[in-house]
């Protein structure tokens, strides 16, 4: 996809529990500025307090002459958003300057009062994700018009505008443990617009469930969410059979958003990344694999593709990511 726009690239800050939020408006700025890696998105799972910024997210970020902050409680309680934060501001206030540009997607009690100095995009109702993403694009100083139809893939009719504020009250009851509410509101859901409910909201189900007592219930729910992921993942790797690696990633990344411990996700989306030649976050992506399931061997056999791929140096880390998988089980063919 093209556009006769100025392509600013943008680092999209973010946790990973916003991620159904934050990955469809990451597909809509790249449909409208046409270019798939004009908006960088990471996944992976978010750092512990204590830890340092990945080196790729630091030189993404430094990179990327816009950066936007998805705000929620969660992000603004993580660490490594923090982080990236005060690395944009230092940036901002350097020569190269920088534009920092918060987005409340779900309402929060205490914002940094730096964040609040400046320009907030509110994702919130009343208004519609249109009405606010057009804001956004202002914000951003790019047109806000196009010949595309569709490039707001999100939601932007009154109905679904309605299952967003919906899935925003389940979130809300959940946090504040109002079970029968949750289980409630996710039946009137599952009811309505099937196609709206995430694994992440069945999971939400399930705790409420259990703890009204209702334990076969609250395991179906469980189940629930289990296919809806297996589903997802095969239809990623349906595409990255067809070497569509791009829309595998980006199945797979909101698979990974969905359910963060899920190894097999992480490896596929290493093999897409190693097959795009992106090689150290193709690595990231199955160490992350080989750090939620030690025994996953086909992990460690993509992860010996990627290390062979690597500098110099690397080939004997390769042999013994293959005899791994080999011990493991994996009767693949290199």
């Amino acid at each position: 996809m093209t556009s006769p726009y100025p392509t600013p690239r943008i680092f999209v800050s973010h946790s990973s529990k916003d991620s159904d939020f934050g990955i469809p408006l990451v597909e809509d700025l790249r449909s409208v500025l046409g270019d798939e890696s004009a908006v960088w998105y990471d996944s992976q799972e978010e750092l512990q307090g204590g830890d340092t910024l990945p080196r790729k997210i630091v030189e993404e970020l430094t990179a990327c002459p816009v950066f936007i902050v998805i705000l929620s409680p969660e992000a603004l309680a993580s660490p490594q958003i923090n982080a990236e934060i005060d690395l944009a501001w230092r940036q901002k206030l350097s020569e190269s300057g920088k534009l920092i540009l918060p987005i409340l997607y779900r309402p929060c009690q205490h914002i940094r009062e730096d964040l609040q100095t400046l320009q907030v995009i509110r994702f919130l109702p009343p208004k519609s994700y249109k009405t606010v993403f057009t804001e956004l694009l202002v914000a951003l100083g790019l047109p806000t018009t196009t010949k595309s139809k569709d490039y707001v893939r999100s939601p932007k009719d009154p109905a679904r505008a309605i299952i967003w504020q919906m899935i925003s009250q389940i979130e809300a009851a959940f946090v504040e443990r109002d079970w029968p509410m949750v289980v409630r509101k996710v039946k009137y859901l599952l009811k309505q617009a099937p196609t709206a409910i995430t694994p992440t909201l069945y999971r939400m189900q399930g705790h409420a469930l259990l703890a009204e007592g209702e334990v076969q219930l609250a395991q179906e729910a469980f189940n629930a969410a289990t296919i809806v992921s297996e589903q997802r993942l095969a239809e990623g790797n349906t595409y990255l059979s067809a070497k569509q690696y791009k829309k595998a990633i980006a199945i797979y990344d909101r698979v990974i958003a969905w359910d963060p411990n899920l190894a097999v996700a992480y490896s596929n989306k290493g093999l897409a990344l190693y097959s795009l030649k992106r090689y150290e976050e193709a690595l990231t992506a199955c160490q992350q694999a080989i750090h939620l399931d030690p025994n996953l061997a086909i992990a460690y056999f993509n992860q010996g593709l990627i290390l062979e791929k690597m500098e110099v140096g690397r080939w004997g880390e390769a042999n013994q990511s293959f005899e791994k998988a080999r011990q493991l089980g994996y009767r693949g063919q290199r």
